[in-house]
């Protein structure tokens, strides 16, 4: 997959956002750390340099694909379903296509789909593989803030 490097700055004088403004963008690291060498000297400036996908989910948008998270109960009950409920800055791009178990041991599914019912689908089916292989953790796993799995994704 191809890359950039986002080159971008925080302004201290503008305390009411977190955004970064973007201040360049590089095929290569070297050129992204050069530009930064170039124009802030100073090593504890508030310029940084973020790698990048390009097209992103390329083949999912170009499918019309939706992102969605669904929660649901060992039995299938569906706790949770919701269209995009996070937002799609990189930070955020480790939550994509992930399942694990939330505190109430409940199963939980962010997924591209057609639609809401395709999205549950989906989660159901890796309920069932989960179920199958019994991987399906106790909730005292769950529970316990001294187990390395506990609240955490498995997969």
């Amino acid at each position: 997959m191809k890359k950039v490097f986002i080159v971008t700055e925080r302004f201290d004088f503008d305390k009411d956002t977190d955004e970064d403004l973007i201040i360049g963008i590089y095929t290569t690291k070297e050129l992204a750390e050069s530009f930064v060498k170039c124009f802030s000297p100073e090593p504890n400036c508030n310029i940084k340099i973020k790698e990048q996908p390009v097209d992103f989910f390329k083949s999912e948008l170009n499918n019309g694909l939706m992102y969605y998270f669904v929660r649901m109960t060992r039995e299938g009950k569906v706790y949770e379903a919701e269209l995009n409920p996070f937002s799609p800055k990189v930070e955020s791009l480790r939550f994509f296509n992930r399942i694990g178990f939330c505190v109430e041991n409940n199963l939980y599914c962010s997924c591209f789909a057609k639609d809401i019912k395709d999205a549950i689908r989906i989660c159901n089916e890796k309920r069932l593989q989960i179920l199958a292989e019994n991987r399906w953790p106790a909730p005292e796993v769950i529970d316990n803030p001294n187990n390395p799995n506990s609240s955490g994704s498995f997969m």
